[in-house]
């Protein structure tokens, strides 16, 4: 019997010995970031295709963590990974989609089908998608319109009717509770109209080419109709921020811009022609406010994290890498619609900004491949995180070049 004890006694301590070994071992990874990012010590660029592989990795750590097929919301340099997020997985399913057609592995598809039907899981009765990381129990406009974007990606790739019947439920919700001007304000982040919400007009419209039905696209084109509404003279787009009467981040711009553009191509050429010159121009104002910034920091590539509303940088103390890389996609677009290298440019330097912060050799899996909400990482926008949506859009921007 003191045998069987000793024994049970000394596996335990192995087990504890081995748990404060990986402890300690996450705890240096962390001060390392910490150190590297204080003293600006840049990680090493590799070609592309190697960038992208291990970002894959991380988003597949990210969904293996949650245990659910959804993906965590991020690794938290203070709680580690977070709680599964139903608005990002949404939009996580195409950028799989695209890199299993790249990559020929299976593996991705199968995890976009399990991330599809955890949302379809966990989905409102009333159609709609939760809010929040984690399972909450109120309905959130924008997330809905993401999951969406998820959902018909995949309907389109494996014509599978469960994903088009999710998909028209959670339309028909977000078409209840359009106001009638065309915004959105009840079910919102702080029950605010944002101009953000494009990118639901940008969902409504998918599932209008899905269907034929055009119930969907009256209320696409409503919201854009309402967002072309807050373009002011220089082409800035009031309440893009997630507040009321403030700053938006670049995350929440580049939503904006995104969202019109996406629509436009839904649209006759007179109103496509009118969103495509307001992404344009806004897309030249950051340009020459990044060359400014760029001139005054010495070599460091740096775009301010948020802008006002006469195209100027307002928050210059640390950028958010999540709009960095969403405004770098704009880039390469409308490289690709006008031929314009100065805009190749900026999407080169963006993506290899971006590729000095992705930490290649760490240990630890939460942070290896993945990329800060902000740099320096106790920025402002998602401190001490790397969510799970700035690895998607670091990803896609790789992607869109292939």
């Amino acid at each position: 019997m003191n045998y069987y004890l000793r024994l049970l006694k000394a596996i335990q301590f192995r087990i504890n010995l081995y748990i404060s070994f990986i402890m300690i071992r996450r705890k240096f990874s962390h001060i390392a970031v910490l150190i590297r990012h204080r003293y600006h010590f840049l990680e090493k660029k590799y070609e592309n295709s190697r960038h992208l592989d291990i970002c894959m990795e991380w988003l597949c750590y990210a969904q293996n963590a949650s245990k659910s097929g959804g993906v965590s919301g991020g690794y938290s340099l203070e709680k580690g990974w977070l709680p599964p997020y139903p608005e990002t997985t949404g939009y996580i399913i195409p950028t799989f989609i695209k890199y299993s057609e790249i990559s020929k592995d299976k593996q991705y598809i199968d995890r976009a089908i399990q991330m599809a039907d955890w949302e379809i899981g966990i989905q409102l009765a009333n159609g709609a998608v939760r809010g929040g990381m984690g399972i909450k129990e109120y309905p959130i406009v924008f997330n809905t319109g993401q999951v969406i974007l998820g959902w018909i990606s995949l309907f389109e790739k494996l014509r599978d009717e469960k994903y088009l019947k999710a998909v028209k439920n959670a339309a028909d919700w977000l078409i209840s509770v359009q106001d009638n001007d065309g915004c959105w304000i009840k079910s919102t982040y702080l029950n605010t109209a944002h101009s953000y919400n494009s990118r639901v007009a940008w969902s409504l419209m998918t599932v209008y080419k899905n269907t034929g039905m055009m119930k969907y696209k009256e209320a696409a084109m409503k919201n854009i109709q309402w967002v072309l509404s807050r373009v002011e003279k220089n082409n800035w787009i009031k309440d893009m921020s997630f507040f009321p009467d403030n700053q938006p981040l670049t995350h929440t711009l580049a939503y904006t811009l995104r969202g019109m553009h996406e629509s436009s191509f839904y649209l006759d050429n007179q109103i496509k022609e009118q969103i495509q010159n307001i992404v344009f121009n806004a897309l030249v104002n950051i340009k020459q406010s990044i060359e400014s910034y760029q001139n005054r920091r010495n070599n460091l590539f740096f775009m301010p994290a948020k802008y006002n509303n006469q195209w100027q940088g307002a928050e210059n103390t640390y950028s958010c890498l999540t709009g960095n890389a969403q405004l770098g996609i704009l880039y390469y677009k409308y490289y690709q619609i006008l031929n314009d290298q100065h805009f190749y440019q900026i999407y080169n330097e963006i993506l290899n900004s971006l590729k000095t912060v992705q930490c290649l050799s760490s240990n630890n899996t939460g942070i290896r491949g993945g990329i800060p909400g902000s740099y320096p990482i106790w920025g402002e926008y998602m401190r001490y995180i790397y969510p799970n949506w700035a690895a998607k859009y670091f990803a896609d921007l790789i992607l869109i070049n292939k």
